[in-house]
């Protein structure tokens, strides 16, 4: 009887610690997100600069982001059926882009883009580009000071949760 206790705590302190860790991936995946955010209007800025690109085409020639990729495919198959880019764009963000401030971060690419000639579009570019960056420099920050702190509370709560219990 004594060994289903112990074995019922040990689960316990295993599924805190889970939670834990959960919570510090999720605010690693808002890191990595805006890390390829950044990288994508830094690509989409020098596509635009020396070629002038289509929006097809801007999607279309970027890779090796793994995030953004679903985002890009949405937002293609959508303007292939007849939707504007801002349509596109929302819907895919809304589908892809997890957190609320993140999606209305995203969101404004889709809103704002093909709206004026090659030098404005730069501009919002560069604009949305220092933005993302200090929302990135913002979320790791809190990622090097809370990804401890999640996972030293999940433990904690796990095993206060057996000690209550057992």
């Amino acid at each position: 009887m004594i060994w289903l206790k112990v074995g019922g705590g040990m689960l316990l302190i295993v599924c805190g610690t889970f939670a834990g860790l959960y919570c510090s991936e999720k605010l690693r995946r808002r890191v990595r997100f805006y890390e390829e955010y950044i990288a994508f209007l830094s690509q989409a800025e020098s596509m635009i600069g020396y070629t002038a690109a289509s929006v097809r085409e801007l999607m279309e020639g970027i890779k090796g982001l793994p995030m953004m990729s679903p985002l890009f495919r949405k937002t293609l198959a959508l303007l292939s059926d007849g939707k504007t880019l801002s349509e596109s764009w929302e819907c895919a963000v809304q589908t892809y882009v997890e957190h609320p401030s993140d999606r209305e971060t995203a969101a404004y690419f889709g809103n704002t883009f093909g709206t004026t000639n090659c030098s404005g579009e730069l501009g919002k570019l560069k604009l949305q580009k220092e933005t993302a960056q200090r929302k990135h420099a913002e979320l790791l920050e809190e990622y090097r000071t809370k990804r401890r702190l999640y996972r030293i509370v999940g433990m904690f709560a796990g095993t206060l949760t057996a000690v209550i219990l057992l």
